[in-house]
């Protein structure tokens, strides 16, 4: 893995994911598996650009490519977030990749 992870990652003042690998928003807590987090970091890292599917997945997984794997683990992570609360909107560029952005309220 090529990646480095983030502990209490807060964005805009928002606590967005704590050191027991929680997601953290005004509503609820939720525990990220290891591939959410990875994916999670990845794109807040890149808030605001559009994100090549197959860059993150160079990135994230060098020697295999867990094409549908990244589907299943940004759709489990829009749930997580909107159960949260948290501020965080990932938006599915058709054929490209994917747009994360922080939604003030």
């Amino acid at each position: 893995m090529r990646y480095a992870m983030l502990n209490n990652m807060k964005f805009e003042n928002v606590g967005l994911i704590d050191e027991a690998d929680r997601l953290c928003g005004p509503l609820n807590r939720v525990k990220l598996t290891w591939a959410e987090r990875l994916i999670l970091v990845y794109l807040l890292n890149r808030t605001g650009a559009r994100v090549e599917r197959q860059a993150m997945l160079d990135t994230l997984w060098a020697d295999v490519s867990p094409r549908r794997t990244v589907d299943v683990l940004i759709c489990r992570l829009r749930k997580k977030i909107a159960s949260t609360g948290a501020p965080i909107v990932i938006t599915t560029l058709y054929g490209v990749g994917y747009h994360c952005e922080i939604v003030t309220l």
